[in-house]
């Protein structure tokens, strides 16, 4: 096996055993009609060494395409320009005897195999006892979008290895993208390797080309390496780097997320005005991956080019041009060869030209450690400590402000694995905030989103012993795993994920985290250079404890631009919590005491109904964690008042705490609505959204759905749907199977909204929370003076009156009292115990309430309803009108309803 074309079989054989293995290629594959024999096969390529074979020359076979019938695939047309080509180019040195062209599936249909053909990787099996690796395009990668995989090559006990492992170290350079491949001349194990596990080290992709040079013949088959195995192809981008070159990936994707599936390489020298136009320089190289497929399209082509004397990167540019791939702007590399601006203009992705590892080192700080202040207008200024300003935007965190990123590390084949899992099945804990982590020392899938797999960081690390306090100099009872956290913060600041946020918060697997408790405390504290202590009980002052760690982004600035000095405590017989609070303290960094914030059994403990405490800490078991979390979440009863001041009452005891002052008309009112995507409902929640009518007329509103998608803008700020998983709803036949609806079968879709909400801590210092169908038009102002005498009551509103059997919750407008709810949300268990498979979920909610003893406060004329008593539009008594599915219809009721007709 000499080498791998796009997941080809390539193989060099000596003439007698080359005749053997053409002889055995089914007669099909060789003088059929050129079509896939399976979907991984696609082109027999026939070299002109097989003179022994059934098929002797690259002429008879072209011969023979000319007379095959041409298939209606795009992509099939694409690729049978190779038929008949050789593949014994003299100029690679590369024996190639015979070759398959492979794809995907998604490029060929089952039904173009002929009955009986062998595939690829029968094929290499039998000459080679080696699989072939297909493509996964299947397997989302992990982490930021857009998604790169990033390679460099490596020579061999020179330079290259420091520079590679202080890299690896510091979760830098193509370290910092999603998934990375250092290739060499020889398989080495540049990092780890001893004893610390498979995922701890970082071991080199072989090329044996690279023993004859590092030119462009031996990268085109380090190419051919990345191609072949499979590995690249879920990527948006590849990117190889020079391992001198200090590079900066989150700043790659800024520029990259606009040519995202588009078929495109970057220029990084120069620009179009220059003679002969950009260039593109070997320091870093970008190329999308449509490009490259469309590069291995044209290969042969490439190959035809004059190109001993080109350099690699020059190659590789000039080959992209004939491919037809498309220049993009020009990316701002500093380079000897071009230009070279000092490695503090942070505007710049990439630096070249630092050989030794004290070089890299010191630009890579020099960059990274430029001031950066976040506003609101989702726009970033960078000044550096020279005189060059730039500005480059980034996205807004959805949600509430301040903005929070929370992480967790999870240790393998420990009782932390069902936490997170638990944690990301109800979207608590971490998984609330506005953007979240797992680092572990494996990567791990969690769950999925929008069937994407949501994966831990993989960040590795060495094993962790107890401390003694006292011993040695030792300062903890608990782990000695400074080092390992110490690599976490690496891997989140070298990401560049979390400089969009406010807040980053540490939070321990273990711990029953409500992040929605936490924002309130902290938005006095935006901008400053902040952490949370939150221990009070040691006469030596405030300490910082692991369950709960609170910094502000300016703060973890400041840590990055003297990590160094942090670097130099003496934290080997530290905690990680004692090394950052010891950290900040060096750093100037502000204290903002919380004592109320952690109830911690190793601090001050809390029972799990105390309702001013943030989180609780510790339970390692699924069920004690589950038992907190829900005895905090549903104490008995909750009260939201103008002074924004809420009241828990449990049995005897009381506590208070402070929420936002909910604005607007009273009564309060949350409402919401769930929105199918891809259907009918996205037009109108948009319409509604933009006339600020029906939920958007509330004095707080949500749109959850099965996918994030923006509705709309307020004040430059993006207005997103709320995330939540849904499986397919079925239509119910009424009495069938015990069925009690002819509607839809949602209950369970809604279930989870309802968690949602009411994990969110959003709902609770509001009124009444009214749940409204998109298809609806309604008017919370005419049913604010309907509610005003059951504020703080446990009520809920059926609005049906045509049937016998009594008072019926119809779907379209739900209302249901924040008290009612909090009791929902206490007994959740028991609702989530009826039969309710086979219902509607207003039908499920109603037969809920009263089972918890909620009382009916019936409105009969609240809405009109086709499915029970219609009304006009003009019916000025009504507060809503239900269904009208398209934008003309609603919009029409709209207007009458408000006189406009």
């Amino acid at each position: 096996l000499k080498g791998i074309v796009h997941g080809s079989t390539c193989c060099r054989l000596s003439p007698s055993r080359a005749a053997v293995c053409c002889r055995s290629l089914p007669t099909a594959m060789v003088f059929g009609s050129l079509r896939p024999t399976t979907p991984e096969v696609a082109v027999l390529l026939w070299p002109t060494g097989c003179n022994d074979a059934e098929a002797s020359s690259g002429e008879e076979l072209r011969s023979h395409q000319a007379r095959t019938p041409r298939l209606h695939s795009p992509s099939w047309h694409r690729h049978r320009r190779f038929a008949g080509v050789t593949c014994a180019t003299a100029s690679l040195a590369i024996a190639l005897v015979c070759v398959i062209w492979t794809t995907s599936t998604q490029h060929f249909a089952d039904d173009l195999a002929p009955p009986g053909a062998a595939t690829a990787a029968a094929i290499r099996a039998a000459m080679t006892g080696v699989a072939v690796v297909q493509p996964q395009d299947s397997n989302a990668p992990a982490g930021p979008h857009p998604t790169l995989f990033c390679w460099c090559h490596m020579k061999l006990d020179t330079h290259h290895e420091e520079l590679i492992q202080s890299q690896y170290k510091r979760r830098a350079g193509i370290f910092a993208c999603n998934d990375h491949a250092v290739v060499s001349s020889a398989k080495k194990v540049i990092v780890g390797g001893e004893g610390d596990g498979e995922e701890d080290k970082v071991e080199t992709w072989f090329n044996p080309d690279f023993k004859n040079g590092y030119n462009t013949k031996s990268f085109l088959s380090a190419w051919n390496i990345l191609w072949g195995s499979g590995k690249i192809w879920p990527y948006d981008f590849v990117v190889k780097v020079d391992p001198e070159t200090v590079f900066f990936p989150y700043r790659l994707r800024a520029k990259a997320q606009d040519y995202v599936s588009q078929s495109v390489y970057f220029p990084n020298c120069g620009d179009f005005t220059s003679e002969g136009g950009p260039k593109m320089l070997g320091a870093v190289e970008v190329f999308s991956i449509p490009a490259m497929h469309e590069f291995m399209s044209r290969l042969q082509e490439c190959i035809s080019m004059p190109w001993d004397d080109l350099g690699e990167d020059e190659f590789m540019k000039r080959c992209m041009d004939r491919a037809g791939v498309r220049q993009t702007e020009v990316l701002q590399l500093s380079d000897p060869r071009c230009n070279t601006i000092p490695c503090s203009d942070a505007s710049f992705i990439a630096y070249g030209g630092h050989n030794t590892s004290h070089q890299w080192m010191q630009c890579f700080d020099d960059s990274k450690t430029t001031t950066v202040t976040t506003t609101t207008t989702s726009t970033n200024t960078t000044t550096s400590t020279s005189t060059w300003t730039t500005t480059f935007t980034t996205t807004t965190p959805p949600g509430p402000r301040p903005w929070i990123f929370c992480w967790s590390h999870m240790e393998f084949g420990a009782y932390e694995e069902p936490l997170i899992r638990l944690q990301f099945t109800r979207r608590v804990s971490i998984f609330a905030c506005n953007d979240y982590a797992v680092i572990a020392s494996k990567r791990w899938k969690i769950g999925e989103i929008d069937g994407v797999p949501v994966e831990t960081w993989f960040n590795p690390e060495s094993k962790v012993g107890m401390g003694k306090y006292g011993v040695n100099g030792q300062k903890t009872d608990s782990y000695l795993n400074t080092k390992t956290f110490i690599d976490n913060w690496d891997t989140l600041m070298n990401s560049g994920r979390i400089w969009i946020f406010d807040f980053v918060v540490k939070v321990d697997p273990d711990a029953v985290f409500f992040p929605h408790r936490l924002i309130p405390r902290l938005e006095d504290h935006i901008g400053e250079v902040v952490y949370v202590p939150n221990c009070g009980k040691w006469a030596s002052g405030p300490k910082l404890y692991g369950s709960i760690e609170v910094f502000s982004v300016p703060a973890l600035r400041k840590y990055q631009e003297r990590e160094k000095d942090c670097k130099n405590l003496p934290w080997s017989g530290w905690g990680e919590d004692y090394y950052m609070q010891h950290c900040m303290d060096l750093l100037g960094a502000k204290q903002v005491n919380d004592f109320n914030q952690v109830g911690d059994d190793r601090c001050i403990g809390a029972p799990c109904s105390d309702w001013t405490k943030v989180a609780f800490h510790p339970f390692k078991n699924v069920s004690s964690w589950f038992q907190c979390q829900e005895e905090s979440k549903t104490t008995t009863t909750f009260t939201a008042t103008e002074t924004s001041t809420s009241t828990v009452t449990k049995t005897t005891s009381t506590s208070t705490f402070t929420t936002t002052a909910v604005k607007g008309p009273s009564p309060k009112l949350f409402c919401w609505s769930h929105m199918e995507s891809g259907s009918y409902e996205e037009g109108l929640i948009e319409m509604q959204f933009k006339r600020r009518a029906n939920i958007f007329a509330c004095n707080g509103y949500a749109v959850i759905s099965k996918k994030r998608s923006v509705i709309g803008h307020i004040d430059n700020t993006s207005v997103e749907t709320w995330y939540n998983p849904e499986d397919e709803v079925k239509m119910g036949e009424y009495g069938v199977n015990g069925q009690k609806t002819d509607s839809f079968l949602n209950t369970g879709t809604f279930v989870m909204a309802w968690d949602t909400l009411i994990n969110s801590g959003q709902i609770w210092a509001y009124d009444f929370i009214i749940k409204v169908d998109p298809d609806a038009v309604y008017f919370p102002d005419r049913i604010r003076k309907r509610l005003e005498d059951h504020v703080g009551k446990k009520v809920y509103v059926p609005n049906c009156g045509k049937w016998a059997s009594g008072p019926k919750l119809y779907g379209s407008v739900e209302v249901f009292s924040v008290p009612a709810v909090a009791e929902y949300a206490r007994r959740i268990q028991e609702c989530k115990a009826l039969p309710w498979q086979g219902w509607g979920e207003d039908y499920y909610m109603q037969h809920c309430m009263d089972m918890l003893g909620v009382m009916q406060v019936a409105d009969f004329e609240q809405v009109g309803d086709d499915r029970c008593v219609p009304a006009p539009c003009s019916d000025w008594t009504r507060v809503a009108y239900h269904d009208f599915k398209t934008l003309d219809s609603w919009m029409d009721c709209f207007r009458t309803a408000i006189g406009e007709k």
